[in-house]
């Protein structure tokens, strides 16, 4: 028998589905609010983002030097 057959056949220490519901219901209540937090953190930054860029006033720095006098 392969090494798999008997991992596939063996009962002992199993797991049953109940615990692994249990388990993977901890982890989406656990994970929900987490989501939640990244994405007002998300929005908020990009919100200052928005800010940053619409208060440009689309003009560069550079200093125009007329050589007439």
């Amino acid at each position: 028998m392969s090494l798999w057959q008997e991992f596939w056949n063996d009962q002992r220490g199993g797991v049953n589905s109940a615990e692994l519901m249990l388990i993977a219901t901890v982890i989406v209540i656990g994970a929900l609010p987490g989501l939640g937090a990244v994405r007002e953190a998300l929005v908020n930054e990009l919100a200052d983002l928005a800010a940053a860029i619409g208060g440009t006033t689309g003009t560069t720095g550079a200093i125009s030097i007329s050589g007439s006098d």
